[in-house]
């Protein structure tokens, strides 16, 4: 079982490996820079930017069709809104999310490689 919807990432890009590849290696270099944001605001208990950062972060991996990342991001986003923050369940979440993108990335690299 692959930590994203392959099926969803061929029909999307197609025959169009070459931006995939690019696409990938991008997501990959700059995601531990979005995560980084997202830790900021729970320790620093700032709703309005865990909502901001959590949501930026759920579209990056959507466009990769990773439902974990994106169910993890998304609870982030909506602590954000709701404008209290859960710290011990954001600081699960975050954990989570951490280690699941650890295995998107290293699924990603062999899909595209």
């Amino acid at each position: 079982m692959s930590s994203f919807n392959q099926d969803l990432l061929n029909e999307n890009f197609g025959d169009d490996k070459e931006i995939l590849e690019e696409l990938v290696t991008l997501f990959i270099q700059e995601a531990p820079g979005m995560i980084a944001p997202i830790k900021v605001a729970i320790d620093s208990n700032e709703s309005s930017d865990l909502r901001l950062y959590a949501h930026t972060f759920k579209g990056a991996v959507g466009n990769f069709f990773a439902e974990k990342c994106v169910e993890y991001s998304s609870e982030l986003e909506q602590m954000g809104k709701s404008g209290t923050i859960d710290t011990d369940r954001a600081k699960e979440l975050l954990s989570s999310l951490e280690a699941e993108l650890e295995v998107l990335s290293k699924d990603l690299k062999e899909f595209v490689s």
